[in-house]
């Protein structure tokens, strides 16, 4: 849901309410919030851009997230890179005050700072994104940086099937059954920071649009340092203004493993709001670990190396 009021002079009020939930099931998602994935008020001008406070994306998330093909064709259940932890997927900072500006008619800038909205300390739970975006004709680019102090929503088990992170122990194993326990399923794995950078583009020409990104994530905590790092690189080609198919592949490594994964999807509009699409994707994991191609967002991780995921559906724009 969004508004604008007209304030004269070329200044706008706004607002947006936004939010998730599984496609697979109906269920909320962000923790079953209400309008959990965005939710913001400020201003808008012609001239300067806009300032906004609220819950709402990162540059990550903003500036990137389009060169990701896979998330896009599979309706985003799918080529989300493994544990989500890239922030290219619905990443945001709440309690934050976010502008966004532009220079010229090809950039656009922007930066936000989330306050961290504990008592005595400016810095624990605080978190700063900044962003840049260029586009011209067929061409465009977007670098984009966040630093989280004190991330919560980690658990390196469920999401990406590691048993250690940061030299840290992610389960218990059973000593005679050998059953594996989540010791984070129900609190978070906690870390002193996580630095995430990325810059990604993608050139349309005629009917075809290739595009790459590459994102990288530092996580520091319990005097460790470690660095998930994805590329991926998609292209999409219009077979007729309505038909469209696409093809993505992605490799990221962190911890000791690694995990492959292609996505091939096609999109089928019956009108300007209503389009059909189906999608399939395969992941393989390597390492001490398993495959998991949704981050553990709408269905399980596999209990093996592998996985398989597809969809059939239909998406209507209000």
């Amino acid at each position: 849901m969004t508004g604008k009021e007209n304030l004269g002079g070329g200044t706008f009020a706004i607002f947006t309410l936004e939010s998730g939930f599984t496609m697979s099931s109906g269920k909320s998602l962000q923790g079953g919030a209400l309008f959990g994935r965005q939710a913001f008020v400020g201003l808008s001008n012609d001239s300067w851009g806009s300032i906004t406070l609220g819950n709402q994306y990162d540059f990550v998330y903003e500036y990137l997230s389009e060169f990701g093909v896979g998330a896009q064709i599979s309706g985003g259940y799918a080529g989300i890179h493994i544990g989500g932890y890239d922030r290219m997927s619905w990443a945001r900072l709440p309690n934050s005050v976010k502008y966004l500006g532009s220079i010229g008619n090809h950039i656009k800038i922007g930066a936000m700072y989330s306050f961290g909205g504990v008592p005595g300390s400016m810095q624990t739970s605080s978190s700063f994104s900044a962003g840049m975006h260029y586009s011209d004709g067929g061409f465009s680019l977007g670098t984009a940086y966040t630093k989280v102090y004190n991330p919560l929503s980690l658990d390196p088990y469920y999401v990406a099937g590691l048993k250690t992170f940061l030299g840290q122990p992610t389960v218990s194993v059973a000593p005679v059954s050998g059953a594996v326990t989540d010791l984070y399923l129900t609190k978070p794995f906690l870390v002193d920071s996580s630095q995430t950078f990325g810059v990604g583009a993608t050139y349309t020409t005629g009917k075809v649009r290739v595009s790459a990104v590459y994102n990288g994530t530092i996580f520091k905590g319990f005097g460790e340092v470690s660095t998930l790092q994805t590329i991926d690189t998609g292209l999409m080609y219009n077979f007729t203004p309505s038909f469209t198919g696409a093809v993505d592949v992605g490799h990221s490594w962190f911890e000791g493993s690694d995990w492959y994964e292609a996505v091939v999807g096609l999109t089928y509009s019956l009108s300007k709001s209503t389009t059909l699409y189906a999608s399939t994707e395969y992941m393989r994991a390597h390492g001490n670990t398993t495959a998991n191609i949704s981050a553990g967002a709408n269905f399980a991780a596999s209990s093996g190396p592998t996985q398989l995921a597809y969809r059939l559906a239909i998406r209507h724009s209000f």
